[in-house]
């Protein structure tokens, strides 16, 4: 039986799945749209409970803030792409995200680590989209201070 948990995680899989491959992707005019309902998503959802001895990997990509997540990337790689075929960068659109992603990156914080371990497994789509943003904050994605964070991103 479906639930508000299952709903959520189907519209992230399904804006993941219509932006990950340009091949089959929805069209561009709906991308603004589709990031728009994916931050109310990550700005409602909460992360999952992970202890010490947790599988943060597959905590991750299974609940459904952490789809959400991973589409936000895809998204955001699907936007970054796009741009690059109009222009030779993508400077403005990361500037566009870019809050988001440092949002994210806080809420470690409160406990919440699907993007913490999320993000180390996109690292080179990140170092695509920003390698100054990735470089300047190598020090906040593998905080060795917040001990369940480090476990979660090694």
């Amino acid at each position: 039986m479906a639930n508000r948990y299952w709903v959520v995680g189907s519209i992230a899989r399904l804006i993941e799945n219509g932006t990950r491959s340009d091949e089959h992707a929805f069209s561009e005019k709906y991308l603004e749209q589709a990031r728009l309902i994916i931050l109310i998503l990550l700005e409602k959802e909460k992360g999952e409970v992970f202890k010490l001895d947790s599988d943060a990997v597959l905590i991750s990509i299974n609940s459904p803030r952490g789809k959400c997540i991973e589409a936000f990337i895809n998204l955001s790689l699907r936007t970054c792409r796009l741009t690059n075929r109009h222009k030779d960068e993508h400077i403005e659109i990361w500037k566009k995200l870019e809050p988001t992603y440092e949002s994210e990156l806080l809420r470690a914080n409160k406990g919440e680590y699907e993007f913490a371990t999320l993000v180390v497994n996109y690292l080179p789509n990140f170092l695509y989209m920003s390698k100054k943003w990735v470089l300047s904050n190598l020090d906040r994605i593998f905080d060795q201070e917040n001990y369940q964070k480090w476990l979660c991103v090694c």
